[in-house]
């Protein structure tokens, strides 16, 4: 009896552990969005300047002679990864992990619609270009809906996975003429590390722990804004736009806290079950 007992005792506890290791999985996959966006506009950036003429602390001159595939080769790579796991998550219809992928893979097609149309005064035509964002926005939507309608948590995931790639992507605008803050765009690859390690809190903790990550996102999200608005300033002390920044960390701030305050909210108008 005290055999089988003791064998009862050791599968509960294997089966624990490897529940365990499924939410850490979990969380590392959840987490990964952040961290291969930031990669991604790294090795986009040293695709042209090399990471030993990079002035740290100023502009970083550059002279583009030539665009082959080989500058594209990588960060295609990176994206089409991310855009690839984001349809996955959509085809498994949204299991936990997916939120993040489906947030990541649209800003990565809006930053490629950005460069492709960097030339240009519109892509296709301005009403289409506006439909495209439109329809991108709606999707970011429709995911933040289903999460909040799940749980508060799945919610919760939405709003970091959101805030973070965001964020990411701000740092880029760092690197346009005449700022040419190559070093400021860097940033993204260890702040979209730093993201993934604050996901993965998030999964992985409760109680203060868990909210101590959401405000560690919020602080790093408003630093790289903020660093990205002394940057435009001290390129262009005329800019007209001083508020911009302000907008920048209003989008950031409703992408983080909407999905949680809409779960709040959908919570409150469920019918209560009937016991």
């Amino acid at each position: 009896m005290a055999v089988v007992d003791a064998l009862s005792v050791a599968a509960v506890d294997e089966r624990n552990v490897a529940e365990r290791q499924v939410r850490m999985q979990e969380a590392l996959l959840a987490a990964l969005p952040p961290v291969l966006f930031g990669w991604m506009l790294s090795a986009f950036l040293l695709g042209f300047v090399p990471l030993s003429q990079v002035v740290i602390g100023g502009p970083t001159r550059y002279h583009v002679v030539s665009v082959t595939f080989a500058h594209y080769v990588v960060p295609s790579i990176l994206g089409a990864v991310l855009v690839g796991g984001g349809l996955l998550g959509a085809r498994r219809r949204l299991p936990r992990w997916s939120y993040t992928w489906v947030t990541g893979s649209v800003v990565v097609v809006l930053f490629a619609l950005v460069i492709l149309g960097d030339e240009l005064p519109y892509l296709i035509s301005p009403t289409v270009d506006v439909l495209i964002i439109a329809g991108l926005l709606l999707v970011v939507a429709a995911v933040a809906l289903i999460a909040a309608w799940r749980s508060a948590l799945d919610a919760g995931l939405v709003g970091l996975g959101f805030c973070a790639v965001f964020a990411v992507a701000v740092t880029f605008g760092a690197t346009a003429g005449p700022f040419s803050r190559i070093d400021v765009g860097l940033l993204s690859a260890p702040a979209g590390l730093v993201f993934a390690a604050l996901i993965i809190a998030y999964l992985r903790r409760s109680g203060v722990l868990k909210w101590a990550a959401v405000a560690m996102t919020a602080a790093l999200a408003t630093a790289l804004i903020w660093g990205y608005k002394a940057v435009i300033f001290a390129g262009m002390p005329s800019f007209s736009d001083t508020s911009f920044h302000w907008k920048l960390s209003a989008v950031a701030a409703a992408g983080l806290l909407g999905p949680p305050l809409l779960a709040w909210l959908l919570e409150l108008l469920r019918p209560a079950e009937v016991v």
